[in-house]
């Protein structure tokens, strides 16, 4: 089975950049485009890493929780633990939410 990297890496920067600017949207933020861009951009890259290692390591649910909590930080730059703690749990939930629209098709139309 073929993957090709560079769709994995253009929809993964799409779909990351949906999903924070949503979560800038529900928390009222205001930040700056290139921080979302930047954030969608690691989010992507640690997608394709796990593709092409293929290391359960890196595919661990705690490796993946760490990763979005500092993509998050990278893009919203908290001044408090608890402005932090109002922002994670949105983006949890919107990520789930996306993610079960795409799986179900609510996005394709179908």
């Amino acid at each position: 089975m073929k993957i090709y990297l560079d769709y994995i890496l253009i929809e993964n920067i799409i779909v990351n950049f949906i999903i924070i600017y949503q979560v800038n949207i529900f928390t009222k933020s205001k930040i700056n485009l290139k921080r979302i861009i930047f954030a969608s951009v690691i989010l992507s890259f640690y997608t394709v890493v796990i593709y092409l290692l293929n290391n359960s390591y890196l595919n661990n649910f705690l490796i993946k929780i760490l990763i979005i909590n500092i993509s998050l930080y990278i893009c919203f730059k908290p001044k408090s633990i608890s402005e932090y703690l109002k922002k994670e749990p949105v983006s949890v939930l919107t990520g789930m939410a996306s993610y079960s629209a795409l799986r179900n098709g609510a996005w394709s139309g179908a």
